[in-house]
């Protein structure tokens, strides 16, 4: 072999060598960027909380390399899905959830709306008070005896001519001396409206029907002792005694009625007034139909065997916490206390009737047990004294003061007693009394 063969031979050697050189450095090339996309993929697999990590083998990338990518990303995008739908169905939860809240709350704010609404608003067939007079109050307390076995709370007002007399003696309390000024007046003069208005537990009243009646008694002024300013009061309430002597109901077949209706002796039934004292002592006079008795506990068993339930709102009202609880609190002001709306009607006595009621419902709903307060009277039985002073007038023998009366027929003039007619006050007033006759045989009943 020549020379020239020799070095052609390791020329074409060489050439191989250097092709076989070129194809490993682009072979390295190709690994290394494989190597660097297949790093991309594990760290944006890993930023994601992937632990998907493809196979590298040390003489190269794995050959299903590729299908695995694919299927990595298929992965990824499920669990990227499923993360967004989990939190689809979590937003959707928690709407829901609130939406309930909401629901909630509103059924809570309508009830809450629907029992004020029921306590106080006024519509039309609640206010309405019925005038019951000679000639249709038997009809009036057959409607009555239908509806006091469901509505049996009496809620009730009377109207009479004003505190006329007080007694002077020697007596055992403040109590004692509040109760027999109740027994003189109770005994000397006569009803002239009545007020009752029923209601449920609740406050609700029957549909489609009146549930307040105003009982209008006979009352003669010729004859019946009545005060200047009740007169004048009452006269501006638009009462017509011309009516009440022609048309007035007679108080002994009322006081017949009112017996056999179902509103008296049943412990079921609970009757409430303000300042009770002098209503339920002229109930007492006209069912029994006969003088107060002498001493205040035979009255007060009197009055628990023909009301086994009763309540005065005077008492039930210093069980919560009104901006008025003094002792000279009136209906009209515990009813703005209690934010009651004033109605034209709440004059009457059957709209004080009503407004009674509805404080009634209105002091139920605030008051915790309304039960501790039953069978108290304001200023009778365990109740404490109004006069601050617990100071009584004291004399020897017992009697009524009888001052020289000014009087026209029945009419007495008392424009300095500051008396209202149906003050239901205990206090004592300045004691003017007319129709000496009566007075006379009554102050014979009296005699100690």
């Amino acid at each position: 072999m020549s020379f020239l063969n020799i070095h052609s031979q390791n020329d074409l050697n060489q050439a191989a060598q250097l092709q076989k050189l070129s194809q490993l450095q682009q072979h390295q090339q190709q690994q290394a960027q494989q190597q660097s996309q297949a790093q991309q993929v594990q760290q944006q697999s890993q930023s994601q909380g992937q632990n998907f990590s493809p196979q590298i083998t040390q003489r190269g990338v794995n050959p299903q390399f590729n299908i695995l990518q694919q299927q990595a990303q298929q992965v990824n995008q499920l669990r990227q899905q499923q993360q967004v739908q989990q939190q689809l169905q979590q937003q959707q939860q928690q709407q829901q959830l609130q939406q309930q809240q909401l629901q909630q709350q509103l059924q809570a704010a309508q009830a809450q709306a629907a029992q004020s609404q029921q306590q106080h608003s006024i519509s039309p067939q609640i206010t309405v008070v019925k005038e019951v007079w000679n000639d249709n109050f038997q009809i009036e307390f057959q409607i009555i005896r239908q509806l006091i076995t469901q509505y049996n709370y009496v809620s009730f007002s009377t109207e009479f001519p004003g505190i006329l007399a007080r007694p002077i003696g020697v007596f055992t309390s403040t109590n004692d001396y509040h109760y027999q000024t109740l027994r003189t007046n109770t005994d000397l003069l006569n009803l002239i409206q009545f007020g009752i208005s029923l209601s449920d537990s609740q406050g609700k009243k029957p549909d489609n029907i009146h549930s307040t009646w105003q009982f209008n008694f006979k009352f003669d002024l010729e004859t019946k002792m009545i005060s200047n300013d009740a007169f004048e009061s009452l006269s501006k309430t638009g009462i017509d005694f011309s009516k009440h002597q022609a048309f007035g109901i007679d108080q002994f077949d009322f006081a017949e009625l009112l017996t056999s209706s179902g509103l008296v002796l049943l412990p079921n039934v609970y009757w409430t007034s303000f300042h009770a004292g002098y209503d339920f002592g002229f109930l007492i006079s006209l069912l029994t139909n006969n003088l107060m008795p002498n001493n205040e506990e035979d009255f007060l068993k009197k009055v628990e065997l023909f009301f086994p339930k009763l309540l005065d709102l005077k008492i039930l009202s210093k069980s919560i916490n009104l901006k008025d609880n003094s002792t000279k609190l009136s209906l009209e002001n515990l009813a703005d206390d209690l934010n009651i709306p004033k109605l034209n009607s709440f004059v009457s006595t059957g709209g004080q009737a009503l407004l009674t009621n509805f404080c009634l419902i209105e002091l139920k709903n605030r008051s915790n047990d309304i039960n501790k307060h039953l069978g108290a009277i304001h200023g009778l039985g365990n109740e404490n004294s109004t006069n601050p002073n617990n100071q009584l007038p004291e004399s020897s023998n017992f009697s009524l003061s009888v001052p020289t009366p000014q009087q026209s027929g029945g009419l007495l003039n008392l424009k300095n007693s500051n008396n209202n007619h149906n003050s239901n006050s205990l206090a004592p007033a300045p004691p003017n009394l007319g129709n000496l006759n009566q007075f006379n045989q009554l102050l014979n009943s009296y005699e100690m």
